[in-house]
């Protein structure tokens, strides 16, 4: 312990396992300044145990229902954070853990994945699988042995293991990986460093930084709304420059940047910077909370583009599908109302087919009777009323 208190220098979450504590070791004995405890001491024979410590800076609670899955030896604990929750899990496989602990742990690990309350999970500990190559993911022992069976489990559920080096050192054995790492998502695991182990132990230390809170990152380049720039100013004022005044006497590359620089002037003078907010329209037939929704699938495209899993991308999946149902449920309602203010109303019918054409007909200048030319908008108007008026007399 007093090892343990002389590394505490920027930890959030310590894991131990086979802390052989029973009823009799109390908790002060084994607390940490600044730090939560949660232990689970081996019932019934000697060895195994497990305790967690996470910092006070965090808000962390004991997770029970995971906790009463059966496994033997696991402690769960969720931690609040700026995007959520994470789940936490330490376990423990003895080396003669039977059949049936050992499906219980897949059961664990089925659960784990599924948790929905969590945002993320994190699971640690010693599972005695030495047969497990998690680099060239394969195992040495037969499809239908444990290890396999643990093996395809982590994969059909997408846990990502991060530990490959070995873990466990002994004198006159083989050095094996028994200490794993799982995420659910890519890049949450960085600088995974092989410490030496504390006190008489065989095993390393395992020390790693967890992204916990990922700041999205956010573009302050200048956006521009060409499509409402002014370039008819624009044109004006580049036939009022003398360029010739301009350019007298100075070299091509010169010429090129006073150039530039004009130009540059005009566009930060006439072009609009463009809004990145998605804005509902006037008369936009989507629906407040389909609009919100499309953020949140946007959203989630982006995480699963960072942070590619199978979990986030069926996460966005299922938002994207939601999404496309309720665009098309918006489009239904739209076209029913739409109908229905039709009704006995042809000019607005006409409008509406009007503003869905992608070349619309102009009608600028008409001929007057007298053989003339309409000069403005509101005789053109008028010509146009009285020819229709006359035709519809007849």
């Amino acid at each position: 312990m007093q090892e343990l208190r002389l590394r505490l220098i920027d930890i959030d979450v310590i894991g131990v396992v086979e802390t052989h504590l029973t009823s009799y070791v109390n908790d002060a004995e084994i607390s940490l300044d600044g730090f939560n405890l949660f232990r689970q001491d081996r019932q019934g024979r000697v060895g195994g145990g497990l305790a967690l410590y996470i910092s006070n800076r965090w808000k962390s609670s004991l997770c029970t229902d995971m906790m009463q899955q059966g496994f033997n030896e696991s402690l769960w604990c969720t931690v609040s954070t700026n995007q959520g929750s994470l789940l936490i899990g330490l376990c423990y496989r003895s080396p003669t853990s039977d059949i049936i602990n050992n499906a219980r742990l897949l059961t664990l690990l089925d659960s784990a994945a599924n948790n929905h309350r969590c945002g993320n999970i994190m699971i640690m500990g010693d599972f005695n699988y030495p047969s497990i190559d998690f680099r060239n993911q394969s195992v040495s022992e037969g499809p239908m042995s444990d290890a396999s069976k643990f093996f395809d489990k982590c994969q059909d559920l997408c846990l990502l293991q991060h530990v490959y080096d070995p873990t466990r050192f002994r004198e006159g054995q083989c050095p094996s990986c028994l200490d794993y790492l799982f995420t659910d998502e890519e890049n949450l695991i960085h600088n995974l460093q092989y410490l030496p182990p504390f006190g008489k132990s065989d095993h390393v230390v395992l020390q790693w930084e967890l992204t916990v809170f990922a700041q999205e990152l956010i573009s302050h380049l200048k956006k521009l709304n060409y499509w409402k720039g002014d370039y008819s100013a624009i044109s004006h004022h580049l036939r009022t420059i003398n360029w010739s005044e301009h350019f007298r006497g100075k070299s091509v590359i010169d010429m090129w940047i006073c150039f530039k620089d004009i130009v540059t002037d005009l566009i930060d003078t006439y072009i609009p910077p463009k809004s990145d907010k998605f804005r509902k329209k006037k008369g936009h037939w989507l629906s407040s909370s389909t609009i919100k929704m499309i953020k949140q699938r946007d959203s989630m495209w982006k995480k699963y583009v960072r942070f590619k899993s199978g979990k986030n991308f069926e996460e966005y999946k299922k938002i994207r599908n939601k999404v496309t149902s309720m665009v098309r449920d918006d489009a239904n309602s739209h076209r029913k109302s739409l109908l229905h203010d039709f009704k006995g109303k042809p000019k607005k019918l006409y409008g509406y087919m009007r503003n869905l054409q992608t070349v619309k007909d102009i009608t600028t200048v008409l001929r007057k009777p007298d053989g003339s030319s309409t000069s403005t908008d509101q005789e053109t108007a008028e010509e146009l009323k009285k020819f229709l008026s006359a035709d519809l007399l007849i």
